[in-house]
């Protein structure tokens, strides 16, 4: 894994695990980290399951313009941790891509906060979402997970959007509820110490579609299993979920959204 210049937060409160690979709409997502109303106490780690861009031939390219800008202009200057894994094209037949990489993240000692929220490079936060989660772990101790509302946007490849049912945080989840299909990965933010009680590999590593397309949901319903108190519940809207022509394909192969 070849990783870029940074400065390290030393000791921080969250970390905000950003998974990507290679596509243009990074750059949103990772500007509305940099817009965050808290990020003092803040590590931000991203795995980039591309190759490094320093070594890319097509400069032209326009998405490798965009992630060299970037990380040149933002990452670097904010000392924002980028590792590109270098993964093979053939890499998700043998494993789930983001359970894969998060679960080494985490296994391997990326993530040094105590609370991690995971996030995705299609979507965006709200400027104030760190402030609120993890304002709601610091004021809740008894909480070992808390989850937001996210609102989900399809934007097709001429600009043009509309909105679909969002996921909204209208109750607390109970310890044995079921979570699949019910949460998203974006919307919560937890304590590290869960990862204490759930076995290795924390996300499963399947690489069938039945599992990878909902992995998240599959580790929720594990951690559901060992909570002692009901998930955090905060109604506000703090995530958007944008579902892009690069949500599931490589910027090689966009795929335009039905």
């Amino acid at each position: 894994m070849v990783q870029g210049e940074r400065m390290k937060v030393l000791e921080p409160t969250v970390t905000i695990l950003l998974m990507s690979h290679m596509k243009p709409t990074i750059e949103d997502a990772i500007q509305s980290i940099n817009s965050q109303t808290r990020l003092n106490d803040v590590q931000v780690v991203i795995i980039d399951s591309g190759a490094w861009v320093n070594e890319l031939k097509d400069t032209q390219n326009e998405t490798v313009l965009i992630l060299r800008f970037v990380y040149e202009q933002v990452v670097q200057k904010n000392g924002f941790e980028w590792y590109f894994t270098g993964e093979k094209l053939n890499a998700r037949s043998k494993y789930c891509p983001v359970s894969h990489w998060t679960n080494y993240a985490i296994k391997n000692g990326l993530v040094r906060g105590k609370y991690l929220a995971t996030f995705y490079d299609d979507d965006v936060y709200h400027s104030d979402f760190i402030e609120k989660m993890a304002g709601y772990l610091d004021e809740h101790s008894e909480c070992e997970m808390v989850r937001c509302s996210q609102s989900r946007t399809v934007i097709k490849s001429d600009g043009s959007h509309f909105s679909t049912s969002p996921l909204l945080s209208e109750a607390p989840i109970l310890p044995g509820e079921n979570m699949d299909c019910r949460v998203d990965g974006g919307q919560v933010m937890m304590r590290m110490s869960l990862f204490e009680k759930i076995p290795y590999p924390y996300f499963p590593e399947d690489p069938d579609v039945s599992s990878c397309s909902h992995s998240d949901g599959i580790f929720f319903n594990k951690v559901t299993n060992v909570i002692t108190s009901p998930v955090g519940c905060i109604p506000e809207t703090l995530y958007d979920h944008r579902n892009t022509i690069y949500s599931t394909f490589t910027p090689s192969e966009p795929k335009e959204t039905v």
